[in-house]
């Protein structure tokens, strides 16, 4: 699954473990878990905390851009 993958990705590209991740989230370690090994589906809620923490818009975190996308440049253009 591509969201799993990208979650993946986002974490290692930090050096994080799952435990640290979910530290800095303030989530269960399970809950990264799930997400990673594809358990269940991740909850926006939890894929907005992703999106947030690593900067990424959410279109490039679930797959539906190749591209990353700063969520800050994002928010920028919407501003203009």
């Amino acid at each position: 699954m591509v969201i799993s993958n990208r979650l993946i990705g986002l974490r290692e590209s930090r050096d994080l473990s799952i435990t640290d991740l979910a530290d800095i989230l303030q989530v269960d370690r399970k809950t990264i878990w799930r997400a990673e090994t594809e358990r269940f589906i991740p909850k926006t809620e939890l894929l907005m905390l992703y999106a947030k923490y690593f900067d990424l818009s959410l279109d490039y975190i679930t797959g539906l851009i190749d591209t990353p996308v700063k969520l800050s440049e994002q928010k920028k253009k919407e501003e203009r």
